[in-house]
Parts: C-alpha cells; sequence; structure tokens
C-alpha cells in the first residue's frame, strides 16, 4: 500500500494563503518602515498610532508594495489627512526628504509591470 495523493489546494485555498502571506508582509513592512524612521511621524513627530505609509500606493505599484524604500512613517491623521488629501504637498515633501534622484529610482520601480 502505497502513500496517499498529496491532494491540490483548492482555488478558494490557494487564494486565502496568498492573502494570509500578503497580509504578514504588509505587517513585517510597516514595522520595518516605522522602525527605520525611528517610530517618530515624519510630518509631526507624534510617537501614536502609527503607520507605514506607502508613498506609491500598493495596489496601483504592487512592484514596490513591500520596497521599504517605498514608505515613510505617519502617524493616522497625517496619512489620511495629509498623505491621502494633499498629494502634492506630501509629493514635495517626499521629494524634499529623499532628493530628486533617489525619487525618480523608486517611481521606475513602482511603476515596473510585475506578475
Amino acid at each position: 500500500m502505497g502513500m496517499p495523493k498529496p491532494t491540490r489546494p483548492t482555488l478558494k485555498q490557494d487564494r486565502a494563503a496568498k492573502k494570509r502571506l500578503r497580509n504578514k508582509l504588509d505587517k513585517e513592512w510597516s514595522e520595518a518602515v516605522r522602525e527605520r524612521d525611528g517610530n517618530v511621524c515624519q510630518k509631526c513627530g507624534s510617537t501614536k498610532a502609527l503607520n507605514g505609509a506607502h508613498i506609491f500606493g500598493k495596489k496601483a505599484h504592487p512592484a514596490t508594495r513591500h520596497d521599504v524604500e517605498n514608505g515613510i512613517c505617519l502617524c493616522w491623521p497625517c496619512h489620511v489627512w495629509w498623505g491621502h488629501q494633499e498629494p502634492v504637498e506630501f509629493y514635495d515633501f517626499v521629494l524634499k526628504r529623499m532628493g530628486k534622484k533617489r525619487l525618480d529610482a523608486l517611481r521606475r520601480r513602482a511603476n515596473t509591470t510585475t506578475k
């Protein structure tokens, strides 16, 4: 009597496993961004309700979803009310912080197509 053949995961199980992995990587990415920035909001200096915020959005730019350089530590209010509501001011802040050369390199990576 031989070993039973392993069953292949269903599409639903496969998607659920990928989602769990993506969520784990998102959490680790956020922790790495916050740690790199000293666990301080880079806009207002708060140390409360911190997020790792994406410079180039994770859905629109999956190539840099887990690239730590594509993140900045912001408190929740600065993330939601500044980072998302004032994109021009946010871009100028990031440009000043990173410099044109680094931001352009990040933009090129962000615009890379992934599968």
